[in-house]
């Protein structure tokens, strides 16, 4: 789980995903949600992340080996939760 941690770390220090939430705040009444999932989901696939979901709340769920991450976007930060898979 520790490399896990260390990539979530590194998403969010470089700031994807808070560009995209802010964007959508702005441009939710005329762009497609759709555009920001495909954006999100091959930022997070680029870092070795599989994406699971995004939610237009900016809820994003991805999994990294034997967890499964649960993130919270807003402008300012993320409220991260892993959770262990059983297989």
């Amino acid at each position: 789980m520790l490399e896990t941690k260390k990539i979530i770390k590194k998403i969010n220090k470089h700031g994807q995903l808070f560009y995209l939430y802010d964007r959508w705040q702005e441009e939710k009444e005329y762009e497609d949600f759709a555009d920001y999932i495909e954006n999100a989901k091959k930022f997070i696939e680029k870092n070795g992340l599989v994406f699971v979901k995004m939610t237009k709340g900016f809820k994003v769920i991805v999994k990294h080996n034997d967890t499964l991450v649960k993130m919270k976007i807003t402008n300012s930060y993320t409220d991260v939760s892993y959770q262990k898979v059983i297989k």
